[in-house]
């Protein structure tokens, strides 16, 4: 039975004030144990006490999200400015949302529901902080001497109805400005993998 691993690596390498402070800079453990359905529905349970989390009283939680409408409106319009006075090719605008609750594990289980068939992750640093989230696309896949990787840029939103989904399938694949997007993204991961792999495999969109 292969034993899994599961890493996480923070998003700044800054401490001072900095939201990830209490989050380590990289951690790599074994899980005492996990249940797993399927490749994308894997549970790591830590080894703190199990009830001890399940008795966590719920309570409604507060919702702020960062930047505002405002801002990030004037953030669309710099990085417009950016793309005409200078060489770069791809800009990612994010969003912070902050949730102050005392109970994440019942919070996480909801978005699990509301977000199927993709990657769901959390950790929790220490009994009062968590980080969660969902990814369509798993960072990568390491089995051996072989790592694999995705690359996902353009996304469409989906239909319960099939003829419209392959509409909408049809639209992402001919569409020149997503296509572009991803090549993008496909040049900058082979860049940051040729000095680490003997041979790379890029399978076609």
């Amino acid at each position: 039975t292969k034993v899994p691993r599961f890493a996480s690596f923070r998003f700044s390498d800054s401490t001072q004030g900095s939201t990830w402070a209490n989050f380590p800079m990289q951690l790599i453990w074994t899980p005492r144990w996990c249940l797993e359905q399927g490749e994308k529905d894997i549970l790591y349970f830590s080894p703190c006490s199990i009830s001890e989390r399940a008795t966590a009283e719920y309570l409604p939680s507060e919702l702020n999200d960062a930047p505002t409408q405002d801002q990030w409106i004037q953030n669309i319009i710099e990085a417009q400015s950016c793309f005409a006075s200078t060489n770069l090719q791809k800009i990612v605008l994010a969003r912070q949302s902050k949730r102050h609750s005392l109970d994440a594990e019942s919070l996480f289980s909801e978005l699990r529901v509301l977000q199927k068939n993709c990657y769901h992750f959390l950790l929790s640093p220490n009994q009062n902080e968590s980080f969660f989230g969902v990814s369509p696309e798993r960072l990568l896949k390491i089995e051996g001497t072989k790592l694999q990787t995705e690359a996902v840029a353009g996304t469409r939103a989906t239909s319960v109805d099939h003829i419209e989904n392959a509409h909408l399938s049809d639209a992402l694949f001919h569409s020149k400005k997503d296509q572009n997007e991803h090549g993008i993204v496909i040049q900058y991961i082979t860049e940051r993998l040729v000095p680490f792999c003997t041979e790379i495999n890029i399978k076609p969109m």
